[in-house]
């Protein structure tokens, strides 16, 4: 199937129901915008020592997205410009967006993040070489996002309505009554991944050209579930964080995150094992993610599989990650 031109370019990713009538489940949007691509490719080059496509003014972009990650500390901050961006179809348009952002936000407590004029410099950046790239260089990406779309659609999407189902019943998530944008892009700085909040829920971005084909419907899985989690005040991931700061390990530690995260990973990779491709190896394991987390991984994964299996029930699973996590709980 073929891209139709129309700004933002959009395949729903819906399966047709067979037989009787299956319990609503959420929907995904696969997109394709230049604008967005442009974006990224500025930020995958300004996070790497890679040299960029021969745009005039290329130079000045990567400098002013360094400027704006210097200024934001956290990379998880760029989310205050990205849920803004994923609704604009020009530069000019982000030019506008991002002139609305608030001047400074304050962080950590105290700390002032200055927002704003910087934001606007990167987008006016982008303006100066938008007209070059979509000439020079998204044909060539937007031939390399069709490529990994037909990929999606010749595994993720015939399932992609049980997937969505699978993951909602197996955190305890309620679908969403919007469908989840996901943003194909080609290039992307690591870890390829991302999902920000933005004024309808949140949208996810996914780097093609860094994500391996065989882990391209995890990831899509597993961003999708980025978007349900911020759509969901209960759900098991926000039980197991909970948990996890009552048995004394608090949002700011970082085995609270790992113990969170790493469930989006399991999960996903159990779902598309489940149901798209029983061969798959998980992106934990190839990419080296559970290798990081040896803690949280080795503790979860057998536990969210007995669990997935039939064999424990979620309350159990939770409880007994919680104390293998922080065994000093049980003493409590």
């Amino acid at each position: 199937m073929s891209f139709v031109r129309t700004g933002f370019l959009c395949l729903a990713l819906i399966a047709a129901p067979a037989g009787a009538q299956p319990a609503a489940a959420s929907t995904m949007e696969l997109r394709a915008s230049p604008l967005v691509d442009l974006y990224y490719l500025v930020r995958a080059v300004a996070d790497s020592d890679a040299t960029g496509p021969e745009l005039d003014g290329l130079d000045e972009a990567v400098a002013e997205a360094r400027l704006m990650r210097a200024a934001l500390g956290n990379p998880l901050r760029w989310g205050l410009l990205e849920g803004r961006l994923a609704s604009c179809e020009s530069a000019a348009q982000a030019v506008e967006a991002f002139g609305a952002l608030p001047e400074s936000v304050t962080v950590g407590g105290d700390r002032a993040v200055p927002l704003r004029e910087g934001a606007v410099r990167l987008a006016k950046s982008l303006a100066a070489i938008e007209r070059q790239f979509m000439v020079q260089v998204w044909p060539r990406h937007e031939r390399e996002i069709a490529a990994a779309r037909e990929r999606l659609e010749a595994s993720l999407l015939p399932k992609s309505a049980e997937c969505l189902r699978y993951i909602e019943e197996s955190f305890g998530m309620q679908p969403l009554p919007q469908a989840i944008r996901v943003h194909l892009v080609a290039e992307s700085p690591a870890p390829h991944g991302f999902t920000h909040r933005a004024r309808r829920g949140a949208v996810c971005f996914v780097g093609v050209r860094g994500t391996p084909a065989p882990l391209l419907a995890e990831t899509v899985l597993h961003e999708a579930t980025h978007a349900l989690d911020v759509a969901n005040e209960k759900s098991a991931l926000v039980e197991l964080g909970d948990r996890l700061a009552q048995a004394g390990i608090g949002p700011g530690d970082k085995r609270h995150r790992n113990g969170v995260h790493t469930l989006f990973f399991i999960q996903a990779a159990e779902t598309v094992r489940r149901f798209v491709d029983p061969g798959h190896r998980d992106y934990g394991d190839e990419a080296g993610y559970y290798a990081k987390v040896r803690a949280a991984a080795e503790v979860e994964r057998p536990v969210w599989k007995a669990y997935l299996d039939g064999e424990i029930t979620r309350d159990e699973a939770l409880t007994r990650i919680v104390a293998g996590l922080a065994p000093e709980a049980e003493e409590r």
